[in-house]
């Protein structure tokens, strides 16, 4: 009994003991839960962007700086500033070429990130007062540049590539805004990158092309002429390089060769005007023109576009259906348009259209197809049975991988 009676005491003195660490635990966690509401507000409080008297006093705070906080808060700050005038512009590629220099020396990790947030205020050097800057540095990075420039760009691959991705960064950035900006102050920078040839060229070639001059759009047809895989994006010329591209090829003194590498660059052609230009080459007489503005229409037209995605539709070339379809489902698809794809598909003589029809029903959840889908089973191409039998998948709620391939190749095997 008396060693009965001592069990029960020490289980009672245990117990008691448990309950008293379970307040003491208790207590512990409130006064961490009450340290760690104060403290991360005074360390997210240190990493917020502090304000700098101006873009150059963030940028020596980020130079400075003795932990990562304080340098992420300079850096957010420069970031989120606007260049004053040529000494920021200046300061701020200084900063970001310097930040190459270490990650070819030590192969800084964070390298990329902080040249990137480095180059944020240089987006917005498109205005005039920036113009004589930015020709500026262009003159100089046209003389520095090394032939072929093409990095490797993108992360872990190395040293060399770390350094060559930021500084091509750097580089395309001041060739975009000038580009922007239609900056002629930095044609002759940009012409000299140009003939330097590779990626950079390539780069150059679409500011000087945002820039348009007229002697430029000369120059790269004649390029073309001389070299029809030339690298030149002639897309910034917009309305003006689609009626010089024209001319050529309606003057009927250029190979086919020449003639199609020409053709080819209507695909890009952008800016006010430019779609509505090319809409009028639909009934051109060379097919070539005809299919490869089908296809830039395709991607450009909006919802107020109907009347001409149903021209593409009754079109005599394959290829123009196939891409009128594209914009059909992409653009102004409504429950009303059904019947025309379902006309497609029964009557079309080319396979491709015919897939592509099949499949957009399927996409649409178009129901009233399946007859005609399951009549397409047994159509005389097996591509429009694969995409009939995946339309009809998706009809019943099954997601048929094969619809993916079918809706979105436009090189169809006929």
């Amino acid at each position: 009994m008396a060693a009965r009676g001592i069990a029960m005491k020490r289980l009672v003195l245990s117990k008691s003991k448990t309950k008293n660490l379970m307040k003491r635990i208790v207590q512990l966690g409130l006064v961490v839960l009450g340290l760690a509401v104060l403290f991360p507000r005074a360390a997210y409080s240190e990493k917020k962007p502090r304000k700098y008297a101006n873009l150059r006093a963030a940028l020596e705070a980020a130079r400075n700086a003795k932990d990562a906080g304080t340098e992420d808060a300079a850096l957010d700050a420069v970031a989120d500033s606007e260049p004053a005038g040529r000494e920021d512009v200046i300061a701020i590629y200084d900063a970001i070429k310097d930040v190459e220099k270490k990650a070819d020396a030590k192969g800084d990790k964070k390298a990329l990130a902080r040249a990137f947030k480095l180059a944020r205020p240089l987006q917005k050097c498109t205005e005039p007062k920036h113009h004589a800057v930015v020709a500026e540095l262009l003159e100089d990075e046209s003389r520095n540049l090394p032939r072929n420039f093409t990095p490797v760009l993108g992360h872990g691959g190395g040293q060399k590539n770390e350094k060559e991705t930021i500084q091509f960064a750097r580089v395309s950035l001041l060739m975009e805004v000038a580009g922007k900006g239609k900056n002629r102050d930095a044609l002759p920078g940009l012409r000299k990158i140009l003939n330097k040839g590779g990626l950079a060229g390539d780069r150059a070639s679409g500011a000087i092309s945002q820039i348009g001059d007229p002697q430029d759009l000369d120059d790269f047809v004649q390029r073309v002429k001389k070299d029809p895989k030339a690298q030149l994006d002639f897309s910034g010329f917009g309305v003006a390089g689609i009626d010089r591209i024209m001319r050529e090829v309606d003057s009927e003194k250029l190979n086919a060769q020449v003639s199609g590498a020409l053709i080819v660059r209507l695909a890009r052609m952008q800016g006010p005007g430019a779609p509505q230009r090319l809409k009028t080459l639909l009934k051109h007489k060379d097919r070539r023109v005809v299919e490869t503005v089908s296809v830039a229409l395709s991607q450009s037209m909006t919802k107020d576009d109907s009347g001409p995605i149903m021209d593409m539709l009754k079109d005599a070339d394959a290829e123009v259906r196939f891409q009128g379809l594209v914009a059909l489902v992409e653009k102004t698809w409504s429950e009303d348009k059904a019947p025309i794809v379902i006309n497609l598909l029964k009557n079309d003589p080319d396979a491709g259209v015919r897939s592509q029809a099949a499949s957009i029903l399927g996409r649409k959840n178009v129901k009233s197809a399946e007859p005609e889908l399951k009549a397409a089973l047994t159509d005389r191409s097996s591509r429009v049975q694969m995409a009939a039998e995946g339309a009809l998948k998706w009809l019943s709620g099954e997601y048929p991988r094969q619809i993916d391939k079918s809706v979105e190749d436009s090189r169809r095997n006929k």
